[in-house]
């Protein structure tokens, strides 16, 4: 299952491989879904990654590993707000054409989902929100955390990216798995809500 792990390589820097996967700069998409490893080379090359020079974070808040250690302090100022998304049938057609073509490839589908914003929006955000009504709630803590400390998140629209793949993949994907586990079909109704066919976004 591609599930945010630690090998994904997600939104962010894999425009680069828009350039040569099938995807056209005018946002259009043709007929062949992107290559499954467009941009990881480069990515992990980059060892900056679009972490932050600084995260305003003392260094005893990570762990050996330079993760953060989300078990330290009060978590309630990092944890990004999740409400399913107010609007349906917000994404474009062509954009569900896409994605139903890349069936679990989740960089496929983040590829799809980058011409299309308004439905990227809809679709993560309906899909923490189903994780969140879940048993495995507490889990969004950590990785919500995770992902402000280490990539500077502002919102969860842009959760699926190489440095949250990279920096938090243990968090993302035990939180998805748990998630899923629990309520896989009524998760992949809330994320189709938006305009898509049935998908999981590849978690």
């Amino acid at each position: 299952m591609l599930v945010l792990c630690g090998g994904c390589y997600l939104s962010h820097g894999l425009e680069e491989g828009s350039r040569d996967g099938g995807f056209v700069p005018d946002g259009r998409v043709d007929a062949r879904p992107p290559a499954a490893d467009a941009g990881l080379h480069d990515a992990r090359a980059d060892s900056t990654l679009d972490a932050p020079a600084d995260s305003g974070r003392d260094a005893d808040t990570r762990d050996s590993g330079g993760r953060l250690d989300s078990g330290s302090g009060d978590a309630s100022d990092c944890v990004l707000p999740v409400e399913a998304y107010p609007e349906r049938d917000v994404c474009r057609p062509e954009t569900g054409d896409c994605i139903a073509r890349c069936g679990t490839d989740q960089p496929c589908i983040v590829l799809c989902l980058r011409s299309d914003p308004t439905c990227q929006a809809c679709a993560v955000r309906n899909a923490l929100a189903c994780f969140n009504s879940t048993p495995c709630e507490p889990l969004y803590a950590p990785t919500s955390c995770c992902v402000v400390h280490m990539c500077s998140l502002t919102e969860v629209d842009e959760i699926l990216n190489v440095c949250t793949a990279l920096a938090c993949g243990d968090e993302i994907q035990a939180y998805a798995d748990c998630a899923i586990a629990d309520s896989r079909a009524r998760c992949r109704r809330a994320i189709a809500d938006c305009g898509l066919p049935p998908t999981l976004l590849g978690f």
